[in-house]
């Protein structure tokens, strides 16, 4: 599984419109079903069983396309909204919209690149020259997939040990240690050490590196960074807190389990993201998103989410990847 636990994520594709409903008090819009989406659309412009080139949330659109002309006012991010109270969490065009002819189409085709639809990333302006590189190669990013595109993945949890974790909104935080280099990285970038920037502060703050000289090998870990400034501080935080969700082992190019992620926080002194659930799955979708969207950071605090995962990472034949997929909260933009 090691060679393909990470690929570019499928941003926009063909998928086929499984219903439509109508939307009380609108006369021109319709609810669609896209996946395990709801897709606001106009009017007699699908109908079920129809092929729309779908384009997931929290992406951009191609600004140079006048086809996306009317996302200008939104800079053509494309995000979850509602119309006429109901949500519609992406956005479906038409096979026509690319010259996409019939007998080109097929259910799950992978259009990003031809539509040139980019993932939609936080701007952190605190990070302007601190950069010394990239993102390591040897690493993997902290992309989590929307459960909502690979709703079939539950079947291949059915039985499996599992646990909930909830998705904290902060900022992507790396630490690595590899062949004796210690480094620190945001979410896309290798930084320079430095004490005004707040990922390297954090980790003279915990005192990282050295606890993970102790343990010793070639290891990541990955956490969430949240606190004052950063991303609004949704979890009303006084200070800069590093919540841990994730450990991979460099040299075998896999995370490890989920206990041995629980043993190397320990030994680091950093707590996890709040574990909710652990487990033999037997989650519905519908029981998930239940779930999700009653989930509160602290009372009268909604959290963005909940992440989903086998407590032993296993590879999954529907994302062709590691499984883990996140679980939105609906309500947490509303």
């Amino acid at each position: 599984m090691s060679e393909i636990i990470e690929k570019q994520q499928k941003l926009a594709s063909i998928e086929k419109i499984l219903e439509t409903q109508p939307i009380a008090g609108a006369d021109f819009i319709v609810q669609a079903t896209v996946l395990g989406f709801s897709c606001v659309v106009k009017k007699d412009e699908f109908k079920p069983g129809d092929f729309t080139i779908f384009h997931a949330p929290d992406t951009i659109a191609d600004s140079e396309n006048p086809q996306y002309e009317f996302l200008r006012k939104n800079n053509w991010r494309i995000k979850q909204c509602k119309f006429k109270n109901v949500r519609s969490q992406g956005l479906c065009l038409p096979l026509s919209t690319f010259d996409i002819k019939l007998e080109e189409a097929y259910e799950g085709r992978d259009v990003t690149d031809l539509v040139k639809i980019k993932k939609y990333e936080k701007e952190h302006s605190f990070l302007v020259f601190e950069a010394k590189g990239s993102f390591p190669a040897f690493l993997r990013k902290t992309d989590e997939e929307n459960i909502l595109k690979w709703k079939n993945v539950l079947n291949e949890l059915a039985g499996l040990e599992f646990y909930l974790s909830v998705k904290n909104d902060g900022s992507s935080f790396t630490t690595y240690l590899n062949n004796g280099e210690f480094g620190v990285c945001s979410r896309r970038l290798d930084l320079k050490p430095s004490q005004e920037n707040v990922f390297w502060a954090a980790a003279y703050k915990y005192n990282v590196e050295q606890k993970m000289r102790e343990i010793g090998g070639n290891f990541a870990i990955q956490a969430e960074l949240c606190g004052p400034k950063l991303n609004g501080n949704k979890l009303k935080l006084s200070t800069n807190t590093l919540y841990l969700f994730d450990v991979f082992d460099i040299d075998k190019q896999d995370y490890v389990g989920f206990d041995r992620m629980i043993e190397i926080a320990e030994r680091l002194g950093l707590e996890t993201v709040m574990i909710l659930e652990t487990g033999l799955f037997d989650y519905t979708l519908s029981q998930l998103q239940d779930e999700a969207d009653k989930l509160e950071y602290k009372p009268g605090v909604k959290a963005e989410g909940m992440v989903l995962r086998p407590k032993i990472p296993i590879y999954s034949e529907t994302m062709k990847q590691r499984l883990s997929v996140k679980v939105l909260n609906n309500n947490y933009k509303d």
